[in-house]
């Protein structure tokens, strides 16, 4: 199980005295859709607080979708840099490995400046590079990119890393099949032949762990994560657990990591709430396609075909779904009080037309949509109040499915009570 690798390097939190920070203030959104900026901002227990035109405004964190420093954004240094550890999932982090315990590895991270403590079972490999170049690496970087099943594998420097070879000296990398116990003052811990032993920390070049030997991090299905997006457009998965307009966001991932992030690391921060949620991850969601023409569309989450941004004109959706018709998506609302909020058009092209029906409990909530190429985007915001389930129905026009292809950008639930 792999997903794209995330690298993280960045510096401690930028001391109170640093401007660039706070020098446009924090764009905050709500739940349905409006923006107001806060000056002098800070989040801590539940709420958040600043300045709004030089009004002081308390806001509950639970009412607030998405956070965004209004500053300039710097980039993320190149992670070829130094060494560093990667989670399962994808995750990478700049960090030079400092011993451990039993079922554990302890890392530091190179800016960070905090220690953190890795479990074995989230790690997918890590690098402890060493002083110079090397004749190869044994196979390190491909078998990271593609770990093992059943055995992990240790990458050691012969000789204490100071073997000579015939083509300039360069130190020799073996690789020994193991099973990594955790680590012990300044030795790793491995199993090999079914004997333990240990390795100085100064003769390890890297380990990969092996497919079955852990797994990776997910979020309870009844709370879903916050989610910071750094500078470079990946993200984070886990909690906000504060900020402030001088140090930046303080976040714990899914595997218990802290990371403290400045906000011109940061493009967003989209918090998570019991008042939040999106279609895709409402229970029993169903969706079917039919054929028009002799075609059956996918149906693609997040994104559009090819991973392109899930877009209409200039405007770019966090959520929601690239369709072509027919196509029905069907969710349980459970006799939940809400409104459902969403915007729906239809990618620009020279023709094509939808019939669009939203249905609670098999009757209209509303009158029949038509979207096409003269019409702009259709705002959604439909009371939802004691209905069982839920039915988006996207019928084909005149067009057939020519041209006809659906944005349903950023469709939410917003609970009441």
């Amino acid at each position: 199980m792999r997903g794209s690798v995330l690298f993280l390097f960045f510096p401690l939190f930028l001391p109170a005295t640093d401007a660039s920070a706070q020098e446009g203030g924090l764009s905050v959104l709500d739940l349905e859709g409006r923006a107001r900026v806060l000056t002098e901002w800070s989040l801590r227990e539940g709420r958040l607080k600043g300045l709004a035109l030089g009004v002081e405004t308390v806001l509950p964190r639970e009412d607030c979708w998405v956070l965004r420093g209004r500053t300039r954004i710097r980039s993320l240094p190149n992670p070829d840099a130094g060494p560093f550890y990667r989670l399962r999932g994808g995750l990478e982090v700049s960090a030079r490995l400092r011993g451990g315990g039993r079922g554990f590895l302890r890392f530091e991270p190179d800016l960070l400046g905090k220690a953190q403590e890795v479990p074995l079972r989230f790690l997918e490999g890590l690098l402890c590079r060493p002083e110079g170049p090397l004749t190869e690496d044994a196979g390190f970087r491909k078998a990271l990119a593609d770990p093992p099943l059943k055995e992990d594998l240790c990458f050691y420097l012969a000789e204490g890393g100071d073997a000579k070879t015939s083509d300039g000296g360069k130190p020799r990398v073996k690789r020994i099949p193991c099973k990594v116990l955790g680590g012990k003052g300044a030795e790793i811990l491995l199993e090999i032949g079914g004997r333990e032993r240990s390795l100085p920390l100064a003769r390890i070049y890297g380990l990969v762990f092996a497919e079955s030997s852990g797994l990776e991090a997910v979020p309870d299905p009844d709370s879903p994560p916050d989610l910071l997006t750094l500078s470079d457009g990946r993200i984070l998965r886990g909690r906000l657990l504060e900020g402030d307009s001088a140090r930046g966001w303080r976040f714990r991932s899914l595997e218990g990591l802290e990371f403290r992030v400045p906000v011109n690391l940061s493009r967003d921060v989209e918090l998570a709430g019991p008042k939040l949620r999106f279609l895709g991850d409402l229970p029993g969601f169903e969706t079917e396609g039919g054929a028009a023409l002799t075609r059956t569309w996918p149906l693609f989450r997040d994104r559009g075909p090819g991973g392109a941004p899930l877009a209409l004109g200039r405007r770019v959706f966090r959520h929601g779904f690239w369709l072509v018709p027919p196509r029905r998506i069907r969710v349980s609302v459970a006799g939940k009080k809400g409104v459902l909020r969403a915007t729906l058009g239809l990618v620009p092209s020279r023709f094509g037309g939808v019939r669009f029906r939203l249905l609670g409990d098999g009757g209209d909530l509303l009158p029949p949509r038509i979207l096409d190429q003269e019409r702009g985007p259709v705002e959604l915001e439909v009371p939802i109040d004691g209905i069982g389930t839920l039915e988006l129905v996207f019928e084909c026009g005149t067009d057939l499915d020519a041209g006809s292809q659906v944005v349903l950008g950023d469709p939410r639930l917003c609970l009441q009570g």
